[in-house]
């Protein structure tokens, strides 16, 4: 609380959007588990996950959050927690500059519209992403890397996840599946792939549960950049699959990027 109230730029990430969908996720979860008396549940989500969304947060972020969020962020956690550790968070109240005592403040509500599980996934294909670049390096034997060349998946791709995920809801027959998708004709002009790899998406779990868009996995790849950089110290980039020549871009899927390093 010290070292971040009040502190941090006035610009806004999307990161930022990311945090603020998990504070107000863990507000609307703390009170679902209070109103059904389901107390550790409720210390659960009031502190053990809004500290893990913090330190992912700082991290991303470099120790340079929004300061509106982060502000947000300590008064809502003081008084999630208030029931539970009411005179700690007393203490901590005051030394935010409040005068009046956090048990007498109204209660957090969720504010639902940030909530948003696109962001989520979001943040998940990053941590996905670095654990898959540090996995590449240990099976290259490659301690330090020059440079870390990152692929989105070919965007026709997307739109076979997408249909691929609504009829698998249906039927897991291989014929069927595959007569559907070929009546997408953006989908037919890569049937030599598809049927390939059709039998590999039945009866796994390899299609995510949430689809972004390639633009979405794009961007959001392109503005956490800086940070893999500064993770493995070397230069990053990345670049949509059907403008590489590199063959192994081809091997990127919706939700997995393809890594090429040197």
């Amino acid at each position: 609380i010290e070292e971040n109230y009040n502190k941090g730029r006035k610009t806004a990430l999307t990161i930022d959007k990311w945090f603020e969908s998990r504070i107000n996720l863990s507000i609307k979860n703390t009170t679902d588990a209070l109103d059904n008396m389901l107390f550790k549940s409720a210390v659960q989500h009031s502190f053990l996950d809004m500290h893990r969304g913090l330190k992912w947060y700082l991290k991303r972020t470099n120790n340079n959050p929004n300061k509106d969020l982060i502000n947000f962020y300590i008064e809502t956690t003081i008084k999630l927690l208030t029931p539970f550790t009411p005179h700690f968070c007393e203490e901590c109240w005051e030394a935010i500059g409040k005068k009046s005592f956090a048990s007498n403040e109204k209660w957090p509500i969720a504010n639902l519209r940030p909530i948003d599980h696109e962001q989520d996934y979001s943040e998940e294909l990053i941590k996905n992403t670095l654990s898959d670049i540090r996995e590449v390096l240990k099976l290259a034997k490659i301690e330090r890397p020059r440079s870390i060349q990152l692929f989105v998946s070919d965007s026709w791709k997307y739109e076979l996840f997408k249909k691929a995920n609504t009829l698998l809801k249906k039927t897991r027959d291989y014929k069927v599946l595959l007569k559907e998708i070929m009546k997408n004709d953006e989908l037919k002009r890569h049937g030599n792939e598809i049927s390939k790899s059709l039998p590999k998406m039945i009866g796994s779990s390899k299609i995510p549960q949430i689809i972004l868009t390639q633009k979405q996995e794009f961007t959001a790849i392109k503005e956490s950049l800086d940070f893999i950089k500064s993770e493995f110290n070397c230069k990053a980039s990345v670049m949509e699959a059907e403008k590489s020549k590199e063959a192994k871009a081809k091997q990127a899927m919706p939700g997995k990027v393809a890594i090429l390093v040197e």
